[in-house]
């Protein structure tokens, strides 16, 4: 499932490159279209269980990927995503280690990008693979789901040395297959209820390198 996923990315991120080519006419940022970018999100997590305390009490995001200048004011960009958070039920603490790929449109309403105040929208796709080990047996419990993550992101963008770029700013998401705890056995539930949290806002900071 991960390999299928990677692959995706891989295609996606292409894609991006043949967008930087396909749009290099336009000015970019000293004749520069595309650019590689880390971008991190990181929000807070404090929970506690019979079994004790979280492992992750401010679980990361982690996307790796490429941004375009497509646009004047628009940079469209292709990302691997990664990160690891807890969840909680009554006796224990468990853990969920996502992997996945998101497609991201940033806008500059007020100047050239990538400097300035910007909005950003982004679909994010991932897959969530959990594991809990009861204190009362030895048999780990695990399983894995699907994540449909529609995001909003506000900040502010620069450019440090003509060469590096940075990005500040707060990001609201939303898991649009969440399912209720009601509708699942709480261990099961928990995981998916944990990961619409995960992404519901966060705060992030970026920084990318300009390559041509």
């Amino acid at each position: 499932m991960k390999q299928n996923t990677i692959k995706k990315i891989i295609l996606l991120n292409l894609f991006i490159l043949f967008l930087s080519v396909m749009y290099s006419q336009n000015a970019g940022y000293m004749g520069k279209h595309l650019f590689l970018k880390y971008n991190n999100y990181t929000n807070l997590y404090f929970a506690k269980s019979d079994k004790g305390t979280v492992d992750y009490p401010f679980p990361m995001r982690h996307h790796l990927g490429m941004e375009c200048i497509i646009h004047p004011n628009m940079v469209l960009g292709g990302f691997y995503t990664m990160g690891k958070t807890n969840f909680r039920t009554n006796e224990d603490i468990g853990i969920i280690d996502t992997q996945g790929g998101e497609i991201a449109l940033k806008f500059f309403p007020n100047t050239y990008a990538p400097i300035g105040y910007y909005s950003r929208i982004g679909f994010e796709f991932s897959t969530s693979e959990w594991s809990i080990a009861p204190y009362y047996s030895e048999n780990k419990l695990k399983g894995d789901f699907s994540n449909y993550v529609a995001s909003l992101e506000f900040g502010k963008s620069g450019i440090f040395f003509n060469r590096f770029t940075y990005t500040l700013g707060a990001q609201y998401g939303l898991r649009m297959n969440f399912t209720y705890l009601s509708k699942e056995k709480p261990k099961l539930a928990n995981p998916r209820t944990r990961m619409f949290y995960h992404h519901l806002w966060s705060m992030h900071f970026g920084i990318g390198v300009l390559l041509f």
